[in-house]
């Protein structure tokens, strides 16, 4: 399930779980997997842990551009921020639409849609894998600790144990190596 993890249901269907080779099988297992999760998704009452909301803020008074990159369709990942209120936030989205395999991919498509080279942005993960794919795409990794402890997430640029942890300085201070753009 963790070699899943991240995957489009199809290629993990087949690739890690090997249920079957056969494509409209996979394709119809997946697509009712994609019906029962957005069923789920749709009835969950969405909230953003402390402090996130505050940060976000920040970051769009100085000017910082946001995006959000989720697995799921646009529709569903507006629902879900409107619910949590935090749909106004975001300049920019990734969703299933865009058609991103891979974590990588959709932190290099993020920079595209903000118009910044990947050198010059910062994903916040709370996975190690996506820590690996964010430094694979030259993209700056923060991670959130607490899914993972902190030793497994030692290859991010900074290691935080909450949203409140950061400050503009300290994501500033990503950047010291970096030749001003």
């Amino acid at each position: 399930v963790m070699r899943a993890w991240g995957m489009r249901p199809e290629r993990a269907i087949q690739q890690v779980f090997r249920w079957t080779s056969d494509w409209p099988e996979t394709q119809k297992l997946g697509y009712e997997h994609y019906m029962t999760y957005m069923d789920m998704f749709r009835e969950h009452q969405f909230e953003p842990k402390e402090g996130t909301a505050e940060w976000l803020q920040r970051l769009n008074e100085y000017g910082v551009p946001c995006c959000i990159c989720s697995r799921n369709d646009r529709e569903s990942t507006e629902l879900a921020l409107d619910k949590a209120g935090l749909r106004h936030l975001f300049q920019e989205m990734v969703t299933a639409e865009d058609g991103c395999e891979t974590p990588g991919e959709t932190y290099l498509v993020s920079s595209v849609k903000l118009k910044r080279p990947p050198q010059r942005c910062v994903v916040l993960e709370d996975d190690p894998m996506g820590v690996v794919a964010a430094h694979d795409a030259q993209i700056k990794a923060i991670a959130i600790m607490g899914k993972h402890p902190g030793h497994a997430l030692k290859n991010a640029d900074m290691r935080i144990g909450a949203i409140e942890d950061l400050s503009l300085i300290s994501l500033r201070e990503i950047f010291r190596d970096e030749a001003p753009q």
